[in-house]
């Protein structure tokens, strides 16, 4: 018995390949599973689980650790030249075990979306840019139902609506594009439920959502489940999450199954290192919102305590002011007068220097647009920007192309912001020349090396391009990219969205060793307001491109003046903190 093997219940996961009958309709024996480009690793090492009738199984782990992998084994979607062994048993409606690894291609795609069905991760890549959203729909009806095209179509209308979409026919006519991403996510859940199948396996369905989205398809999952009695299999990273939705969980650690148990359990007693890293990721954020603002360095979180009598420090310096500012998209047509929409209306505030200041709101609140006005990458803008007392164009750097100076961007995705032909050392020192024209050859290289030493990452990297390295590491070699210049304040702009709590722990705690360093001012944007609980001084709320309200975290977190704060609190407490 090997070590991990301690930790996974025998009578839940036996071994063998011969298929048991009974509870489960899909059993996994001994699976692995290795990649064309990496034939001589072991990416999946011998899983083994069961998914019974009408039950819920969340599998969790970090990034990298074998999840999707595990899901896309299940349904024959690896690459071509891929090397996949063991067996994968699904149970029919008369329990006839049917071999998914095995089983001839017409007959595994008749499985696949008729009783297997997948929610992806993201929806705007799993969706076909050129159908209309009601076409594609009424296409995954008509693939595993005899119906003709009205009938298709009236189906695909009640799909829309039991997924509580509004203005069902609107939808169904629009493109993916022209949708929220919580919208996108509820139109592949209809997919999914066109063939009514007996198991959904849903991919991080809810990573890239805002608070209020990531609540509402959370609770919609849960809820088409039980209406329709499938059975789940959720993969996620957030061990809140699955102990809230599932009835089981496994735990994966490099490519394996290395705990196993009901949610209860592994939340009290977490046995392996892996699961106990996890949870005790979620215990230190369930502290953050217990107390938030307890944990900041600087200096200026006294003034978020209600201690009245106590001496408070003097402010610092103001670094940047935002006066009455405003954009405006246009969208342009053929026939019809450009449509305006006005993405940020008359907004105002400061952050001073060394300050943390976060910025939270739904998808389609205007955020990002106020972030990218900031720096001069919007046309359109009204209002006065000054930055450390100077007054600053707004225009000016989209007419020049050079920001201001002392203000950089760390973008949401770090892969699609790297030049992937550019090695990490060739990107930062491009980085720093352009920050510091004057240094040169040896001297430039050694600003790259404390640059990488300061975001924690060795020097073997300068030779490595932006696809050998994790998501986390990406976004490491991203905020080293932003350093270069000797910026005064950094724009986080969803900078941490797409990692798992561990690694989202990981790069927040490297930008608070970064603040006290070099006391360096935050404009935090993200919508989960349980990261800026131990992260921000400030928080503003932006709603309808309007700032809302905007107050110390501790006492927003402790007393929200608008309905709409309490609600983002509310979709926040109720999915992301522990059950237990």
């Amino acid at each position: 018995m090997t070590e991990q093997d301690q930790f996974i219940p025998k009578d839940l996961y036996s071994s063998g390949t011969s298929p048991k009958q009974g509870k489960a309709l899909l059993q996994v024996r001994q699976l692995q599973v290795r990649l064309p480009e990496s034939p001589d690793r072991c990416q999946l090492q011998e899983v083994s689980f069961d998914v019974e009738r009408e039950k819920k199984l969340a599998v969790v782990g970090l990034s990298g650790s074998g999840k999707t992998l595990t899901a896309l084994a299940l349904l024959g979607l690896l690459p071509e030249g891929t090397q996949v062994s063991g067996s994968v048993w699904y149970f029919d409606a008369d329990q006839q075990p049917i071999d998914l690894l095995h089983c001839p291609p017409d007959r595994l795609a008749g499985i696949r979306g008729r009783h297997i069905a997948m929610m992806f991760q993201e929806p705007l890549t799993a969706l076909n840019p050129v159908l209309t959203c009601g076409a594609q729909i009424a296409e995954a009806v008509r693939r595993h139902r005899n119906l003709s095209a009205q009938e298709a179509n009236d189906l695909t209308l009640y799909l829309l609506h039991q997924v509580k979409l509004d203005e069902a026919r609107r939808i169904s006519k629009s493109y993916p594009h022209q949708l929220s991403g919580g919208q996108r996510q509820r139109i592949l859940l209809a997919m999914a439920l066109a063939s009514s199948p007996e198991l959904l396996v849903a991919d991080e369905p809810t990573s890239s959502l805002d608070s209020v989205a990531q609540a509402e398809i959370l609770d919609l999952i849960n809820e088409m489940c039980d209406h329709y009695r499938m059975s789940l299999l959720f993969i996620t990273h957030d061990l809140s999450v699955a102990a809230q939705l599932a009835s089981g969980i496994l735990v994966f650690d490099s490519g394996t199954v290395v705990e196993s148990g009901i949610p209860q359990q592994l939340l009290q007693q977490p046995r392996h290192p892996a699961t106990q890293r996890l949870v005790s990721c979620l215990k230190e954020r369930r502290k953050q919102v217990s107390h938030p603002g307890a944990v900041l360095p600087h200096p200026t979180i006294g003034k978020g305590h209600s201690n009245a009598n106590a001496a408070q420090p003097a402010s610092p310096p103001v670094l940047l002011e935002v006066r009455n500012l405003s954009v405006t998209h246009y969208e342009s047509g053929f026939v019809r007068r450009p449509a305006k929409t006005l993405a940020v209306y008359n907004v105002s505030f400061t952050i001073h220097e060394g300050e943390s200041v976060g910025l939270a709101g739904v998808s389609g609140s205007g955020k990002t647009s106020l972030a990218w006005a900031i720096l001069g990458l919007q046309d359109s803008v009204t209002g006065q920007i000054f930055f450390r007392g100077r007054p600053e164009d707004p225009l000016m750097p989209v007419r020049s192309g050079c920001p201001p100076r002392g203000i950089q961007l760390i973008f949401q995705d770090p892969f699609a912001s790297l030049n992937p032909r550019l090695t990490i050392g060739s990107a930062l020192e491009e980085a720093v020349s352009a920050g510091q024209p004057l240094l040169k050859g040896s001297a430039c290289r050694q600003q790259v090396l404390r640059l990488l030493d300061q975001v924690q990452l060795p020097a073997s990297c300068l030779a490595r391009f932006p696809h050998e390295f994790s998501a986390g590491q990406r976004q490491r070699i991203a905020l080293a990219r932003a350093l270069a210049t000797r910026p005064r304040l950094l724009i986080c702009d969803e900078c941490v969205s797409s990692l798992d709590v561990c690694g989202q722990a990981a790069i927040l705690q490297l930008l608070q060793h970064l603040r006290r360093e070099h006391n360096l001012a935050y404009l935090f944007i993200a919508h989960d307001m349980n990261l800026m609980a131990g992260f921000c001084d400030r928080i503003m709320l932006m709603r309808n491109g309007e700032l809302v309200e905007q107050n110390l975290t501790d006492r927003l977190f402790a007393d929200p003046q608008t309905d709409y704060a309490r609600q983002l609190l509310l979709s926040v407490r109720r999915w992301h903190t522990l059950p237990y």
